[in-house]
């Protein structure tokens, strides 16, 4: 009785683990299908907050397993939100950046995006700011 409840348990955790996997893909790819819908609606048009937004966003699901791509893509919405001088978007992109370059353990860079965010922050209406604070310290 024990080792079929332990075979039980075990098959229920691995389609757990397996649903994860197959929901963080599904979330990948829907990001994917959002930005490209944004891109056709506007073609040529790369400073789009919605557009920004869905960048930071597939870099954020993407940072785990491909951290230089998710650079790269918090790059490109960091150009994006400078070219429309969108604080709350410098903001967050520089965050994000300086958060990837820590998980890779690069603090030299990862405190250099901090410090830009810092600045970007305190140039935020007061409201926005202390949210965007507590993702920076």
């Amino acid at each position: 009785m024990l080792k079929k409840l332990k075979y039980l348990f075990f098959i229920v955790a691995l389609s757990f683990f397996q649903h994860l996997s197959f929901s963080q893909g599904n979330k990948i790819d829907s990001l994917k299908a959002v930005l490209l819908s944004i891109e056709k609606m506007e073609p040529g048009y790369s400073a789009d907050t919605s557009k920004i937004n869905t960048l930071n966003a597939l870099a954020n699901e993407l940072s785990a397993k491909q951290s230089d791509t998710a650079i790269a893509l918090s790059k490109q919405a960091l150009k994006n939100s400078e070219k429309i001088k969108w604080d709350l978007g410098i903001s967050k992109s520089l965050t994000q950046i300086g958060n990837f370059y820590k998980n890779k353990s690069n603090y030299t860079s990862a405190n250099e995006y901090y410090l830009k965010a810092l600045a970007a922050i305190e140039r935020l209406e007061k409201n926005t700011a202390p949210e965007m604070l507590n993702s920076v310290l």
